[in-house]
This record gives structure tokens, C-alpha cells and sequence, in this order.
């Protein structure tokens, strides 16, 4: 079993790269900094890899433009790959009003599957919200 196969590795290396160009540019200016996140998860007879990319477009005046890219690859012959952008808003001492627009991309059991999800969300002192609409595309 190939934990790793070629598209996997291709699609990894052209999402990183095609975000080092934002990043550079954006990071100077940005209270944010962009965050990579890898992981490794195992258990029911699978292992799931996965990268993440969220990356600070913009920042001004309180408001976060931002980007997010996540890859998952499964043992079990399943890939998703995650493209989205959104805001987040801060307000001071209360907490963080933002939204987002995603476009999903599964591939599993040779079917593939489409979909946007548009969203919103309220991070607070005191608890979290978030509200998610899913359009599927094809199927």
C-alpha cells in the first residue's frame, strides 16, 4: 500500500506553492500569522493525512481576509481537498463575527463529489457558533 501516492504529493506541492506567493506578500503587513497544520490519524482500520494551509489575506481595521486549503488522503483510497475564503471580523471584548465560502472535492469509492458550503460563525468568550448551508454540485 502506497501511503503517499503521486497526486497526492503533486496537488500538496502546487497548493503550498501556490500559496507561498499570498503568503509572502500578505504576512509583511498581517497581525496574523499563516499556520500549516499535518496530521496523522488512526483508528477503525484506516489512517487519515492531512494538511492544512490557512493563510491571512488582508488585514485591516479589525476585519481577517483569509484563505484556507486543507488536503485529506485516506487509507481506504479517499481524497478531499477544501478551497475557501472568508473573514472574520474582531470585536473588541466581545468576540469574533466572521463567514466563509468553501468548495469541497471528494473522490471515494470511484464516485466523485462536489460541493460549496457558505457559512458563518460567532466566536465569543463564552461560547461558539457556527451555522453551515452545504450546496452539493455533483454527486
Amino acid at each position: 500500500m502506497v501511503l503517499f501516492g503521486y497526486k497526492w504529493k503533486i496537488l500538496t506541492r502546487l497548493a503550498t506553492g501556490a500559496l507561498a506567493a499570498v503568503l509572502i506578500s500578505s504576512v509583511a503587513a498581517a497581525a496574523v500569522s499563516p499556520q500549516l497544520y499535518l496530521g496523522l490519524h488512526g483508528g477503525g482500520g484506516r489512517s487519515l493525512k492531512t494538511t492544512e494551509i490557512l493563510a491571512p489575506l488582508l488585514w485591516r481595521d479589525g476585519t481577517l481576509w483569509f484563505a484556507d486549503l486543507r488536503a485529506t488522503n485516506s487509507s481506504s483510497a479517499t481524497q478531499e481537498y477544501n478551497l475557501a475564503v472568508g473573514l472574520r471580523h474582531l470585536i473588541p471584548g466581545r468576540g469574533v463575527l466572521g463567514g466563509y465560502v468553501y468548495y469541497d472535492h471528494r473522490h471515494a469509492a470511484g464516485h466523485f463529489f462536489d460541493q460549496a458550503t457558505v457559512g458563518m460563525e460567532w466566536l465569543g468568550k463564552r461560547f461558539d457558533a457556527r451555522l453551515n448551508v452545504y450546496l452539493p454540485i455533483t454527486g
